[in-house]
Order: structure tokens, then sequence, then C-alpha cells
């Protein structure tokens, strides 16, 4: 009760309470033993309401006063600083306060105001909270006092028209209390909005190091309250599908209940209502969608859905003549069945826009409006409906290859399916969150421990990701940079140079650079060569680039800076030549160093503008197969490693090694889903970091 009332003092409101409870309490035992009639107890007790709720209003006035005198002391000290201002512009006028002295002092007294006004809003809150709770209280007691009105009126008939005016007059009342709770809601608003100034006036006053950890902190402490909003939306959002959900079965049932006869018949013959009003092209199209739906179900994919549950029961079996007798196949059974559960939706779907084209037409006939005609549907397809036309094939083909897939490697991370139980010889079943349990499982009696193994490639994977993304990014605009100077010949050759490894199919580039640091390879060789002619080695080495982890690693996010660079070259030296050129020109005149010139305007343009690039490029590197697979194929590969992984393994390349290689696939969906958790989680706290995502003014 306290808290809906916005009482801070618990500890004066309890009385009140429990004062209350006890008299409610001795109403209801008198009331059991039949000494107090219906009306009476049901008056008595909201008479003990109304007096509690007097208490709590009188307690809430006070504590208001309270804070209304705090708030008026604090008003006056903002004025009195304020006062300063006005010192600080006449002695600058008079001449007796320099420049630097004057700008000084405006930033002493507006360091003191900040923090004074956030104080002042705070007081405003709590204000607000206070007149909140006193409506809330009047408002409770107003329908405990309609509440014992109309317990007399059933007690006492004499004296109806007085207390019937009586009761209209709090009803009345409480109507404008409602009405002045809205008011109050918006003045809540007012004052966030106001809030919320108050916080960006602060933000900018900060240094560049200060706004990142502010809104680092900012981020992670506002995550318990996104949570909470986010339960609440979804709490909301559930509601609102209920009552959806119901509404929808009510607009069906009133459309059949109040529908013509051929609305009715096209509840359970999809087109016919259409082809007797003489729209036979959607007719025929509804009715064969229909035709085509049953036999599916009837002829194939009933099965497929009848065992969907338990995935097979009957084994392949192995004669002694080698003769193999097949039986049921766990992935057809997986894949046709949710194949025939998108078909089931879908055909959901499509019957219920068969009823909603009935409604319609029921409705243009009765406004005696002309129906379309098959001649009006053909033209309609390619005039009005034109995008609809050009979108339902590619939404068909997203369907089918992407969310299909999808939704199927999420379900095999929830089966057995492996190289023991690989189809069409063995079967596999459901095997609910045990493959999921060993993510957490840290020790394995049967050897490599498939969690350490994947704590040890997730943290490669981001350290790569890392190093991949800004090693790139820096030196691509450093090389962008150079090329752009003033004084550099032949700008477009070293250009074109650099896009040469973009224009070769990384398919090959990469290969050969593989070959070259190999073992045997060209830089092996010379290293051999060297050593042996000019440091007389008896028996040199080769240097071990693909065998030695710490080297296989370095050497990888050295060739990616190979072949990553171009791209960013070309990226920067566009956006570099949207840099106002009188940005440097005044920075010149100011004596700005060309390192200045650089953090203070080039690197702050290029972050704003490059933000986005900069995630998609990370969560890019996260997933970067064609790097890690093609130049050490994951090695060196290390036995204490889960699944024959290496220690140049990303997630993704593991999870191809388990898939082809191993036949896991279920570890290999596993992984598929954790890639997707990690890449999201990172692109949602980089994305609300990064100051591209933040209005323009503030880059300004």
């Amino acid at each position: 009760m306290s808290n809906k009332y916005r009482i801070d003092n618990v500890a004066k409101v309890e009385p009140l309470f429990n004062k209350r409870d006890e008299e409610l309490a001795a109403l209801k035992e008198k009331r059991a033993s039949s000494s107090l009639k219906a009306e009476e107890y049901v008056t008595s007790v909201e008479a003990v309401k109304c007096e509690a709720l007097d208490g709590v209003i009188e307690l809430l006035k006070t504590e208001k006063h309270e804070l209304a005198l705090a708030k008026k002391d604090l008003e006056a000290k903002v004025k009195e600083i304020e006062a300063r201002y006005d010192v600080a512009d006449k002695a600058h006028e008079e001449g007796s306060m320099d420049q630097k002295a004057y700008e000084a002092e405006y930033k002493t007294i507006r360091n003191e105001l900040i923090p004074l006004h956030k104080e002042l809003l705070d007081y405003r809150k709590d204000l607000l909270k206070k007149d909140q709770g006193i409506i809330f209280a009047k408002k409770d007691k107003l329908e405990a006092s309609i509440k014992k009105i109309e317990g007399l009126l059933k007690a006492n008939k004499a004296n109806c028209k007085a207390k019937e005016i009586e009761k209209e007059e709090f009803l009345a009342r409480k109507e404008a209390l409602e009405a002045e709770l809205k008011e109050l809601e918006k003045a809540k608003a007012e004052v966030k909005r106001e809030a919320v100034a108050n916080e960006q006036a602060q933000f900018l006053l900060m240094s560049k190091g200060q706004k990142f950890g502010y809104k680092f902190v900012r981020f992670f402490e506002s995550i318990p309250e996104k949570v909470g909003g986010l339960g609440k939306k979804i709490a909301k959002g559930l509601k609102k599908l209920v009552i959806n959900i119901g509404l929808f079965f009510k607009g069906l049932w009133d459309t059949f209940i109040h529908g013509d006869w051929k609305t009715k018949i096209s509840y359970f013959i999809m087109g016919f209502g259409s082809i007797a009003r003489g729209q036979w092209l959607r007719g025929i199209l509804f009715l064969l969608f229909e035709v085509v739906f049953i036999l599916y179900i009837v002829l194939f994919g009933g099965h497929y859905l009848g065992r969907l549950y338990i995935l097979g029961t009957v084994e392949s079996v192995t004669g002694d003549d080698g003769t193999v007798v097949y039986g049921e196949n766990s992935f057809n059974i997986l894949l046709y069945g949710v194949l025939t559960i998108f078909f089931i939706i879908a055909f959901a779907y499509t019957w219920y826009v068969n009823v909603k084209q009935n409604r319609i037409a029921e409705q243009i006939i009765k406004d005696e409006r002309k129906l379309a005609t098959a001649k009006d549907d053909l033209r309609a397809m390619v005039d009005k409906n034109f995008h609809t036309t050009l979108l339902a094939l590619p939404t068909l083909g997203i369907i089918i290859f992407t969310v299909l897939p999808i939704f199927f490697m999420i379900l095999v991370a929830f089966t057995t399916y492996d190289a023991n139980h690989n189809p069409p010889l063995n079967l596999f079943g459901w095997a609910g969150f045990d493959n999921f349990a060993q993510l957490f499982k840290w020790t394995n009696s049967g050897g490599a421990s498939f969690s350490m193994t994947f704590g040890q490639i997730l943290l490669w994977t981001l350290v790569w990701a890392f190093f991949a993304t800004f090693t790139n990014y820096f030196l691509g605009m450093l090389v962008a940079m150079l090329i752009n100077k003033k004084g550099i010949k032949l700008k477009k050759l070293w250009r074109t140079i650099l896009v040469f490894s973009i224009a070769i199919p990384q398919f090959i580039s990469i290969l050969y650079v593989s070959k070259m640091f190999a073992s045997d390879g060209i830089i092996n060789n010379a290293h051999m060569w060297i050593q042996r002619t000019i440091f007389k080695a008896a028996d040199p080495q080769p240097i071990p680039f693909w065998d030695n982890q710490w080297l296989a690693r370095i050497t990888v996010i050295i060739i990616n800076i190979w072949i990553g660079v171009p791209y960013l070259m070309l990226i920067v030296t566009g956006i570099l030549m949207n840099i106002p050129a009188d940005l440097y020109e005044s920075a010149n005149i100011d004596g700005a160093s060309p390192w200045q010139q650089y953090s203070k305007i080039t690197l702050p343009y290029m972050l704003f503008i490059t933000g986005p690039y900069l995630l998609t490029s990370f969560t890019g590197n996260m997933n970067n197969f064609n790097v890690i697979y093609l130049l050490t194929g994951g090695g060196p590969k290390d036995i204490n490693m889960f699944g024959n992984a290496g220690k140049t393994d990303l997630l993704i390349t593991w999870l191809f090694s388990l898939a082809i290689n191993d036949s896991n696939y279920k570890l290999a969906a596993v992984i598929g889903i954790m890639v997707f958790i990690v890449v999201a989680v990172v692109s949602l706290v980089v994305y609300n970091i990064i100051p591209s995502t933040k209005n323009e003014e503030e880059f300004q």
C-alpha cells in the first residue's frame, strides 16, 4: 500500500494500516457470527477504509510540504549561483576580468549548476509522485465512499434520492481525479525530458574518454531497466496476443454465423464462394491449393508428421549376404516433418485469406458495388499489386532456402544425430537439452571436453575478430592517407597495385600464400638457403609457421592484413575526400600537429561514418571461414581439444570440421546456435556504444 501511495515514511503509515486491518478483522468476526447484517457490514468496512485513507492523505500532504520547502531552499541557492553570471558579465565588460578568466568562471558556474539542476529535477519528480499518491488515495477513498453509499441505499430506502445525488457527485469527483492523473503523467513526461536534457548538457562537458566510459557504464546500468521493460513489453504483448487471438476466432465465428450459404461452404471447400460469385480465378486457385494440400497430407506429409515425435523406430538390417534392408530414415522424417509443418501453416493462412475474401465480397455486394473479375485480378497483379507479384517468388525462396534450413538446424541441436546415429543405416532420436548441457560440463571421462574446447575457440575467435578488424581498419586508413597526401605522385598506380589483391580470387591467392609459408615452401626454402650459405648452419630447420600455434595465429593475422587493407583503402579514400578542407586549414593556422589533426579531425570523422562498417566487419571476421580454412585448415591440431579442433580454428571452421569430417551434426548445430547468440550479443552491445547510431549534432 505504501508503495502504491508513494509514501516515504513507512513507519508512520504502518499504524494506520494495522489499525485498519484490526478493525476489518473485528467486523469480519461480527459478520461471521451473524451479529452484523450484510449491508451494515459493507458500509462499516468501507467506512474503516475511508478513515485509513484520510490518514494516508494527510501524511502525503505533510511529506509534500516538506519537499516543497526543501525545493524552495534549493531554488534560492540556484538563483544565488546564477547571479554570478551577471557579476562575471559586468566584470568582463568593464575589463577587470580577461577572456580566459571569464570563460573559466562561466565553466565553474555551469559545473556547479548542473548537479543542482539535477537535484531540482529530482525534487520535482518526488513532488509529482506525492501528487500522484494523493490522487490514488483520494480515488480509493471515493470508491470506498461509493460502496458505502450503495450499502446505505440497500439498508435504508428512506433517503434514497439524497444518497443517489451524493453518489453522482462522488462519481463526478472520481472522473475529475482521473483527468488530474492524466495531467500528472504529462508533467512527469516533461520532467523526464528536462532530466534527459540536463544529462546531455553534463555529457557535452566530458572528454572523449569520459564520454566513452560514461556510455559504457550507462549501457550496463540500463540493462536491468531494459530487461524489466522487455518483461513488461512481453507481458503486454502476450496479453495483446491473447486478445487478438480471441478477436480472430470471434471474427471467424461471426463470419460463419452471419455469412450467406456460399461463405459457409467456403469454410470447408476453399474458393467455393469466389467461384459462385463469379470470381473464378481466385476461386480455382484456392480450391487447387486445398486439393494439393489434402493430397500431400494423405499421400506423403501425414506419415512423416505422425513420426516426427519419435523420428522412427524401424532400423535398417544387414543380412548375412551383405544385403541391406533399409528401415525408417530419421533425417527424412525430421526434414519432411518440418516441411509439413510449414505447409500446414501456409494452408492455414491461405484458408483465412479465403474466408476473408468471402467476407469482403459479401460487404461489396451489400454496398451494391461491383466485384473484381478474373480480368481485374490479372490486371491488378501487374499494376496495383505489382509489388506483391514481384516479392512473391523471393519471399518463397527465403522461406524454403533460409528459414526452413535454420529451423531444421535448430531442431538438429536437440537430437542425437552424429556418426553413430547416421541415417539411413542408423536412427537418431530426440535428446532434449543434453547437447547444450555439454557446454557446461567441464570434465569428460571419455577424453577432451567439449565445453573447454568451445571456450578456447570462442576466446580465439574474439581475439582474431578484434585484430583482423582493427589492424585492417587503421592500416587501411594509413595507406589511404599516404596515397592522398599532397605531393605523392602516381596515385592511381598505387591504388591499382593494391586493388590487384582484390581482383584475384581469394581461393587461389590464399592457397598460394599457404604453400609459400609451408615447411617446404618458398619462404622456408629461402630461409634455409640463407642459413646454410651465409650463417653456415649444418642442419637448418624451417620456421614452423603452421606447426606452432602462436606463429600460426600471428601469421594468419598478418596475411589477413594483406587481404583486407586494399578494401579499407578504397572505402577510406572516398570518405577522406569528403572531409572539409577548411577544418585542416583552421587546424594548421592554430598550430595543430599532424597527430592532433588526425586524432581531433580525421579519426572522429572516420569513426562516425564507418561505425556500422566496423560492426559488420567484426561480426564478419568472427565467421571468416575462407582465410582460416584455406591457410591453416584450423591447425595445428591438438589431441587435447574436442572434435579434432586446432589452435587456429574459429567457431565456424570447427563447426564445419565437426559436421563434415566427424559427422557430429548435433554439436555442430549447437555451435551454430551459440555463434548466433555471441554475434547477436556483441552486435547489440557495440551498436549501443558507437557514435554513428546517435544524432549528428553530437558528432558535430
